[in-house]
């Protein structure tokens, strides 16, 4: 299940993601590998105000959900982007190629005992909402309406 804002299931938006298997339960969000063009949009937004983007992925509820580093299982560009110095102070995260995080979880980890026990939609919930800030700042980024979400 996908819940992605404005726009049908090929739009490359900022979404929320939940799978669940037998052997695992994954809630991701934020922007999959989107075009250059949008990417382009995202990079300058963290440019302008760096602070203000690593606060909020660097939140404690952020952090507890998504980990420290939310960014590290991304593909980045080898070298700088188009437009940007390779020295930049935040190179690392102007070279992210997709600006989707996730957090995963198999059998040994404790939050899958939490999800499938009677409390799963409120884990799940909770989950999303850690995701909600993130979500309206790429939205903001791409100057999209967050409080337009579409299910897909």
């Amino acid at each position: 299940m996908a819940v992605n804002y404005e726009g049908d299931k090929k739009s490359n938006v900022p979404c929320y993601y939940l799978a669940v298997g037998p052997d695992e339960l994954m809630i991701a969000g934020g922007l999959y590998f989107p075009p250059t063009a949008l990417l382009d949009k995202v990079r300058k937004k963290i440019a302008e105000d760096p602070a203000g983007f690593k606060k909020m992925i660097s939140s404690a509820n952020f952090k507890k959900h998504f980990g420290s580093d939310p960014f590290k299982e991304n593909d980045r560009l080898k070298t700088a982007p188009k437009g940007f110095e390779k020295d930049h102070p935040d190179i690392n995260l102007l070279r992210l190629k997709s600006m989707h995080v996730s957090a995963v979880m198999d059998k040994k980890s404790s939050p899958i005992a939490k999800a499938t026990g009677g409390d799963f939609l409120a884990f799940v919930i909770e989950t999303f909402k850690a995701l909600a800030p993130y979500n309206h700042w790429l939205c903001s980024a791409l100057g999209l309406d967050p409080s337009v979400p579409a299910i897909s």
